[in-house]
């Protein structure tokens, strides 16, 4: 295969981007109030939610544009960079969010055969340490990646 194209049986198909697409705006219609729900039932600001569902909007978009850009361009690789570029800062934002944010945490443990929740609460200092140690881990590779890719696609 040479570099110029890339298989088409490469990288996520349509409809994985479309379904992602839907589930982000359903976190965003949720967001902004277009779907009732229960805000007791919500633990996280708005803000968080919206960098969540947009996550999954742009990965989305993402896998549908990977499907259907098939060359190996400089407007690819660039599409490519901010696409990654902006799922990892939303990964890193949410985990630090959880991490360090203000607020109360609460961490249920699942039932790994019934999903649901058990009894067992864990520790929220460990919950927080996890997100947090993640979150620095995230935000460090986001960095790196950054400066990397930027300096090739320069």
């Amino acid at each position: 295969m040479s570099q110029g194209n890339v298989s088409s049986k490469r990288g996520p198909g349509y409809l994985t981007g479309i379904i992602t697409i839907v589930m982000g705006f359903l976190v965003l219609a949720i967001t902004f109030g277009l779907i009732p729900s229960d805000p007791s039932k919500i633990n996280a600001p708005g803000w968080v939610l919206a960098i969540f569902g947009g996550a999954f909007v742009i990965a989305g978009l993402w896998a549908i544009l990977l499907r259907a850009i098939r060359q190996n361009t400089a407007e690819a690789n660039w599409i490519n960079f901010l696409f990654a570029l902006l799922v990892m800062l939303a990964i890193s934002v949410i985990c630090l969010w959880v991490g360090v944010g203000p607020g109360q945490r609460l961490f249920v443990q699942r039932d790994s055969l019934t999903g649901m929740r058990t009894s067992l609460i864990t520790d929220p200092t460990l919950g927080r340490i996890f997100f947090g140690f993640f979150g620095v881990l995230m935000t460090a590779v986001t960095i790196a990646f950054a400066i990397i890719q930027g300096r090739k696609l320069l």
